[in-house]
């Protein structure tokens, strides 16, 4: 009879421990279940949080330190082919180029002059270049890069503004040129790198096209 007591308390002892064991299980179980959707919920917050920052940052203001200078500068009050009233927008860009472009009242391009020492106003000379009986528009533009100077002839040819360039630097030089208006002999001269010498141009060495189809530099 002793004998059967401590064999059942050993059997309950043995359950009890199996019965604690498997509760230990279940908890650790359930508890490696929900770590994950945990974390993931975490994540989210996370994620949505760095979204909600990315939205509410203020955009980054444009570098405008290298924007041109625009003024408007009214016109002299002369007859520019064929047009009374025009004006002029001076376009700056640094201290010493300056682009100066003629408007018709209508705001339309007729001509336009550039280049550096320019600032107080736009080097044209008016004169009839073609020989047709009008006034033409003569510029000494020159570019920025190199500083090549190009003569660039504006015309009214039955109320189509015209752009004349020249048309003959493959045949006259093989190096570097300029082309320049000398007022006071009222000529075009083109000046060869290579020689140093000057060739008179005139209308016939220029080729003329509608002012929108230009290519002005």
């Amino acid at each position: 009879m002793k004998r059967f007591k401590n064999s059942a308390v050993l059997m309950l002892g043995l359950c009890l421990a199996a019965s604690m064991c498997a509760c230990s299980k279940s908890d650790s179980t359930e508890e490696e279940t929900t770590k994950p959707e945990t974390q993931a919920t975490t994540t989210e917050a996370t994620t949505a949080e760095e979204k909600a920052e990315e939205e509410t940052e203020e955009p980054e203001e444009e570098d405008d330190s290298y924007a041109p200078d625009i003024e408007r500068v009214e016109g002299t009050g002369e007859t520019l082919l064929g047009f009374n009233d025009w004006y002029l927008e001076k376009e700056s860009q640094g201290d010493v180029f300056n682009i100066w472009t003629f408007y018709t009242s209508e705001g339309e391009p007729f001509a336009v002059q550039f280049g550096f020492d320019n600032s107080s106003g736009p080097q044209y000379f008016v004169d009839d270049f073609d020989g047709d009986g009008s006034d033409d528009i003569i510029c000494n533009n020159q570019f920025g890069g190199d500083g090549a100077m190009r003569v660039y002839v504006f015309r009214n040819n039955g109320n189509t503004i015209e752009v004349g360039q020249e048309a003959v630097s493959g045949e006259l030089c093989v190096m570097g040129y300029n082309v320049v208006y000398d007022s006071e002999k009222k000529k075009v001269l083109f000046s060869n790198y290579a020689d140093d010498t000057d060739e008179v141009l005139t209308s016939d060495d220029f080729e003329f096209v509608p002012y929108d189809e230009a290519d002005l530099g």
